[in-house]
């Protein structure tokens, strides 16, 4: 019976010009013929730079994911080559020890070499490659950059056309490969300039572009949908209308008034003269669609408005950040006029309609009377001192593991040594070959049960670390967290420092499902909570199920709700009993 084995799968972007279709192909045949067996949810594709760390890979953390929750799933997984596992020598490093440490052997196509030996022991000649080839893929990768700037610096000081992916709205490629004014795109500049002198702020000239019914560049160049790095769902190019922050990137950029900015080469800053980010670029003449005193004259009305904008931005929102919209998987924001009459977060997708969305904007107080209100029970309870506890081992742990990994390494340094002195005492005639020989044989033996429990050592350390939440002074949060009921900005500290988001789902507008996903990590698997609140009577209870363990409310990679919506139903009908009364807190500016 053939064993399973998951493929690894990574190019650095996701434009398009990069595909890992051919990694896949030839990696399934080459898993088929040393014996595993390879489905369509075993391809892990990854568009992310070699520069990512583990945890900020989402393909690959969802692989990780998969072999926590069962350690035997897979027998192998396999990649292209060494590079596409990591570019940066520490983090391939880690990644291999965490495979390793699962006993997990990665088989790499190119040049065939796996990790680890049928008998579980670490492959010396995949160690020396590994070494090897990745100083030479980081370095590549740093003399591709480095070639890669010095080429569109000489191209731009020859007025060339140069882009990494699009060129600046309002011009493209001439003849020569020159950059030259695209003339229809230029109206659209001078007229985004015009209105910010005449007192337009960035959204309501956004605004104007699209009921003008203007394309943007991503409406004009793509038809296919945009993956994003972030986690977000990808979306429609056409549903990418003009957006506030769009018209600021136009309005601060000084290509429009003819000056193009480069940045400088690495090894042309020097750093010790270098007081301002700005040193470190270089200007290069370009054509201009407007005046230089028409570009001054917007930018000085554009900054004067930022400024009394930033004066009135008064309001804290405790949620910032941390609201995910599950029917869309977009992101929340607040909304707060001074006038009083909106107050409540909604999903972004309804101001940039880039995506389908139905999700109901939830009332500001409402909301984070739920959440704060949950996590003040959630610090004080029993099961919050339970895992404080285990934290608090978890870091005593680590801690004596690491004082164990730097005893080795001492061990593995004083090892190489006598190695290295029995080599001169060999070349000095001092020993003889036989004698050097045996020397060789028991310290090499001993350096790789060394190197093996070093290995060892780290992966336990990098698993132990995963089950550390990452926040200030515990018992210090529980002190605080009665009394900061009418602060905004301490709560919205507190909640940071427990919560990593909070999932957001309306079916009819009354009834809220709310998911709380902490940073504690149980033997299950991170901490989440599930609530239901009720918009109408001002009350919420957490769903639970005697004897279930996890989530009740599931969700897809991008946060979007699965659970049928009859289920939701159902949910909503057997908890409106357990409803309480919600302990709105203060709404007020901080």
């Amino acid at each position: 019976m053939k064993k399973r084995a998951a493929i690894y799968s990574r190019v650095s972007t996701n434009t398009g010009k990069q595909k890992t279709d051919r990694q896949v192909t030839d990696l399934i045949k080459y898993a088929n013929s040393c014996g595993y067996t390879v489905d369509e949810v075993d391809i892990y594709e990854e568009y992310i730079s070699g520069y990512k760390k583990f945890a900020d890979r989402p393909e690959l953390s969802r692989l990780r994911n998969v072999i926590d929750t069962n350690k035997t799933y897979y027998s192998a997984v396999f990649v292209w080559e060494i590079s596409r596992i990591a570019r940066d020598p520490e983090q391939c490093t880690n990644i291999v020890n965490y495979f390793n440490g699962n006993n997990i052997p990665i088989y790499v196509k190119e040049p065939e070499v796996r990790s680890l030996k049928d008998n579980g022991e670490r492959d010396p000649m995949f160690n020396i490659l590994l070494t090897i080839l990745m100083e030479f893929a980081n370095t590549e990768a740093i003399m591709i950059k480095k070639r890669s700037r010095s080429g569109l610096r000489q191209k731009a000081s020859e007025g060339n056309a140069v882009a990494f992916i699009n060129y600046p709205y309002g011009y493209c490629k001439g003849e020569n490969k020159k950059l030259v004014i695209d003339d229809e795109e230029a109206e659209v500049i001078r007229k985004i300039f015009d209105l910010s002198i005449k007192g337009y702020g960035t959204k309501k000239i956004a605004n104007v572009l699209n009921a003008d019914g203007v394309l943007t560049r991503y409406q004009k160049k793509y038809t296919n949908p945009i993956k994003y790095k972030s986690g977000k769902p990808p979306t429609d190019p056409q549903k990418m209308t003009w957006k506030d922050g769009t018209i600021y990137t136009i309005l601060t950029n000084e290509i429009y008034k003819g000056r193009r900015r480069i940045i400088k080469n690495p090894d042309d800053i020097d750093t010790a003269e270098i007081g301002t980010p700005k040193d470190a670029y270089d200007y290069f003449t370009v054509p201009a669609i407007v005046t230089e005193d028409t570009w001054d004259q917007a930018h000085a009305n554009f900054k004067n408005n930022l400024r009394h904008s930033i004066r009135n931005a008064k309001f804290s929102y405790v949620l910032k950040g941390l609201i995910k919209c599950s029917c869309c998987g977009g992101s929340y924001y607040g909304r707060l006029k001074t006038d009083g009459k909106d107050k409540f977060y909604m999903c972004s997708t309804k101001r940039t309609r880039s995506r389908e969305c139905t999700n109901k904007g939830v009332s500001i107080a409402f909301l984070e009377s739920i959440v704060w209100n949950r996590v003040k029970i959630y610090l004080r309870s029993d099961h919050f001192k339970k895992y404080d506890t285990k934290n608090a081992e978890h870091v005593e742990n680590i801690e004596l593991l690491r004082k164990q990994v730097s005893i080795s390494e001492q061990k593995r340094k004083e090892t190489l040594d006598i190695i290295k002195n029995a080599k001169d005492l060999l070349v000095k005639q001092v020993l003889t070959a036989e004698e050097y020989s045996n020397y060789y044989t028991q310290y090499t033996s001993d350096l790789k049960k060394i190197e093996s429990l070093i290995d060892k050592q780290k992966t336990n350390i990098q698993q132990m670390e995963r089950y550390v939440i990452d926040y200030d002074d515990v018992q210090e949060l529980k002190k605080r967290k009665f009394a900061i009921d009418d602060d905004r900005i301490e709560m919205a500290k507190v909640i940071n420092s427990v919560v990593d988001s909070v999932n957001v789902y309306t079916e009819d507008g009354r009834y809220y499902f709310i998911t709380i996903n902490t940073k504690m990590v149980s033997s299950y698997g991170k901490v989440k909570i599930d609530l239901l609140g009720d918009k109408k009577l001002k009350r919420w209870t957490q769903i639970k199920h005697v004897g279930r363990i996890g989530s009740v409310l599931k969700y897809d990679e991008y946060g979007r709700i699965q659970t049928e919506i009859s289920e939701l139903g159902d949910l909503a009908e057997e908890f409106a009993a357990d409803f309480e009364p919600l302990k709105m807190i203060l709404l007020k500016a901080s």
